[in-house]
């Protein structure tokens, strides 16, 4: 029975924004489409601006 109460649960996480469970199911879907159509070619690194961002 928790074995199977288990599963459920992880079933839920999963699509639960934010989670470390949904992060990992995004990356796996990542590594999947680089695998698949290769390496990106173009990268993007967006940082918070200094003066303006409340946690910098």
């Amino acid at each position: 029975r928790a074995l199977a109460l288990m599963k459920e649960v992880h079933a839920v996480i999963l699509n639960v924004p934010g989670l470390s469970s949904s992060r990992t199911v995004i990356c796996k879907k990542i590594r999947g489409s680089m695998m698949d159509k290769g390496l990106p070619s173009f990268y993007i690194t967006i940082n918070p601006a200094d003066i303006y961002h409340p946690i910098v």
